[in-house]
């Protein structure tokens, strides 16, 4: 079974506050339904192997802030101009600063010993970091879940690699060097160096970089705290997000695994490339008495090489007769016959939902971040097909920008994730 991790934390204002909500944290591990998505057969010329939920090990990131706001000006996958904000979360031991922000990268994070500066949202005493609530949350309207965090992540995992000897996996190493593989001289990163990840010695913990450290999810229908919610009692905060499948590893191209500008960790010895994805958490608030709730469906996706599913879950409150999303996970799953890495095109940051769910009509659609439909169709609760609307190419799904392929899905379960 797969595990759907969940860390709850709470509000903070982000001027003074007037008299609010308490908040109380809340960490639950649910499971959740999936093909098996391990592990790939070994091929020098493709995919080699990608995580499950029990071979993630740690996954430690140092969030500075994680807030609910009523308004943002979206820019690309960022944001600008944030407004009627409420914090959640705010870490004293990150700074402040923009500079601090950009200058920090692997070669900073591997010398760092500042504590309380990381958190691993996989143990106990790393999500219990963020359950300390410096003050009561106001009532507002929020429409935004927004969690900002540094660029280089800590993890350690194994990465099973299916079709090959029982036990067989790719591993972790400690990062052992860095070069510079920036995206624009403006905005500097690092490449992680590790060693060698086919040794059977136990998972070490590596340090990578992103090109971008925060999540922002535009909620299908605001989040609204009155009065009477804050007398009725406790408010918690989800942060939901599904450890399976987090990341694979890939081949590196001819001239070594660094030589793709794309590249941020890199195995040398091996010419081993590891795909990691953005953070796939969401803020997903709930009352007292509330429960949060998860859809999850599976929609086709590549063929051949590149066989694969879309796992598309979709959070929102059990109290919410309209079962507005509150936050959407979607992640690669490949079967078991594929030998090349996929495009995964679609994400998760913003998304409609059209129709009633009393009458069955209620249709959700995926939209990218310029708010254009990525992937259309998906009826709430039901099995049927789904509409790839393509402004990338990837693979025989989206063969050119502008084409439109169309892909059954299954809707695999409804299941209770977290409640008091």
């Amino acid at each position: 079974m797969r595990r759907a991790v969940l860390v709850s934390t709470a509000f903070l204002c982000a001027t003074a506050c007037s008299p609010g909500a308490k908040v109380t944290a809340n960490v639950v591990a649910g499971t959740a339904l999936g093909t098996n998505g391990s592990g790939l057969s070994e091929r020098r010329d493709g995919l080699l192997a990608s995580t499950s939920a029990t071979s993630l090990l740690s996954l430690k990131y140092g969030i500075k802030t994680i807030q609910l706001c009523d308004d943002v000006q979206r820019s690309g996958s960022g944001y600008s101009n944030a407004t009627g904000c409420a914090y959640i979360f705010r870490n004293a031991n990150i700074p402040d600063e923009q500079e601090f922000y950009r200058d920090y990268l692997v070669s900073s994070a591997l010398a760092d010993t500042t504590p309380g500066r990381y958190v691993d949202l996989l143990t106990p005493e790393g999500r219990a970091a963020l359950k300390d609530p410096p003050g009561p949350v106001p009532a507002g309207t929020y429409r935004y879940g927004l969690i900002n965090f540094l660029r280089p992540i800590r993890i350690t995992a194994e990465f099973p690699v299916l079709g090959g000897q029982a036990g067989e996996v790719v591993r972790t190493r400690a990062t052992t060097g860095t070069e510079r593989a920036d995206f624009e001289p403006t905005f500097p990163l690092e490449r992680a160096l590790v060693g060698d990840t086919r040794s059977s010695a136990p998972a070490e913990e590596t340090t990578y970089m992103l090109n971008n450290g925060g999540a922002l999810f535009a909620f299908a229908s605001p989040f609204v705290l009155t009065d009477a919610d804050i007398s009725a009692g406790d408010i918690t905060m989800d942060l939901v997000f599904n450890p399976a499948n987090f990341g694979q590893v890939v081949d590196g191209p001819q001239g070594g695994c660094g030589a793709d500008a794309r590249t941020t960790l890199c195995d040398p010895a091996n010419n081993l490339s590891f795909e990691m994805p953005f953070v796939r958490m969401s803020p997903v608030p709930r009352k007292a008495g509330e429960q949060t709730r998860k859809e999850v469906y599976l929609v086709d996706f590549e063929t051949g090489a590149s066989a694969s599913q879309l796992r598309v879950e979709l959070y929102y409150n059990a109290a919410d007769p309209q079962k507005a999303v509150r936050g959407v996970d979607v992640a690669l799953v490949y079967l078991p016959t594929a030998t090349a890495p996929a495009n995964k095109n679609v994400d998760g940051s913003m998304l409609e939902q059209t129709g009633s769910l009393a009458d069955g009509t209620a249709t959700v659609t995926l939209k990218d971040y310029a708010g254009a439909p990525a992937l259309s169709g998906i009826l709430r609760g039901q099995s049927g097909t789904a509409t790839f609307n393509c402004a990338t190419p990837s693979g025989d799904v989206c063969p050119s920008i502008g084409s439109t392929a169309q892909r059954p899905y299954t809707f695999v379960e409804d299941v209770l994730v977290s409640a008091d």
